[in-house]
């Protein structure tokens, strides 16, 4: 008894040897080595944003001075600005494949070319404003309803972007459809399924999945033409001659559910970047004006 009791004291008070010493400079070799292939991974993806961003945005029609960015942080996020496009770290651990990093980054993208925090600046700051105002007099916390106010609004804008982020990602030659299984990944990890619409930001995953969906449809099918689409969008876009026939301009206009009327020689459209005309010429058209 005294031979075990003796056995188990060494064990506890020394230690004795049930796995072999490390030595404090092997503990810091192996730091060293992981320290250098961490530096490594990041400079490899800081390398890939900033490829894989200039080939999506060279795919729009016109040029906009987008720079990109790779934050290091762990944080699942990425997110734009007017100018600034940037992925953190964190959320590269959820995509899988270049496909689903373009297509994040095409939805990023997006949100600067519909100049999304411009437009949301001039609804969002009178709200927070008036609240502001508000719970100073009245002594009554109104942030929580200038939120609620303006929730819609920036769910709007998501929706927006995930809409032109799939087809930027489409015609750079990723696959749209990654999109959805990153966002599903995404809902399932950080347990956000809900399809609850009220109080958040962004719409619920199910309802992004579905319009990622739809849209990736209309493209492969030829219902959606891009290059039309940018014209009704986008006032300072043009559209080249007879290069694309009155089917597709009907096909895109009747998927966006834009109002319009028609002639034997003239389609008018009435578009988000205003009322729109083309000329109709053998059947191919041309843009003839746009009036706001």
């Amino acid at each position: 008894m005294k031979k075990w009791l003796i056995v188990l004291g060494c064990l506890i008070i020394a230690g004795c040897a049930t796995f072999p010493v490390v030595k404090d400079e092997e503990m810091v070799r192996e730091f060293t080595r992981l320290e250098k292939e961490k530096e490594l991974y990041r400079l490899e993806q800081e390398k890939r944003i900033n490829t894989m961003g200039p080939e999506l945005l060279a795919l729009f029609p016109k040029p906009l001075p987008i720079k990109f960015e790779y934050d290091r942080s762990p944080e699942v996020n990425a997110y734009a600005t007017h100018n600034k496009v940037v992925v953190f770290e964190g959320l590269l651990a959820y995509t899988e494949s270049d496909d689903e990093l373009g297509s994040v980054m095409a939805h990023e993208i997006a949100h600067c070319v519909m100049e999304h925090e411009r437009k949301r600046a001039w609804v969002t700051v009178p709200f927070w404003l008036i609240a502001l105002g508000l719970t100073g007099t009245a002594g009554v916390d109104m942030f929580p309803l200038a939120q609620a106010a303006t929730n819609p609004y920036e769910r709007s804008q998501e929706k927006e972007a995930d809409f032109i982020g799939t087809i930027l990602a489409y015609q750079a030659g990723y696959d749209p459809k990654a999109l959805p299984k990153f966002n599903e990944r995404m809902a399932i990890r950080l347990g956000d399924t809900s399809i609850n619409r009220y109080g958040r930001t962004h719409p619920p995953t199910p309802y992004r999945v579905a319009l990622i969906k739809k849209t990736v449809k209309a493209l492969e099918d030829k219902e959606l033409i891009p290059e039309i689409l940018w014209v009704l969008l986008l006032k300072d876009v043009d559209l080249p001659k007879n290069k694309y026939s009155l089917e597709q301009l009907l096909s895109t206009v009747k998927f966006m559910g834009y109002e319009y009327k028609q002639s034997a020689s003239l389609v008018e459209i009435k578009a988000p970047s205003g009322r729109v005309e083309f000329e109709i010429n053998d059947n191919l058209i041309s843009l003839k004006m746009r009036r706001d």
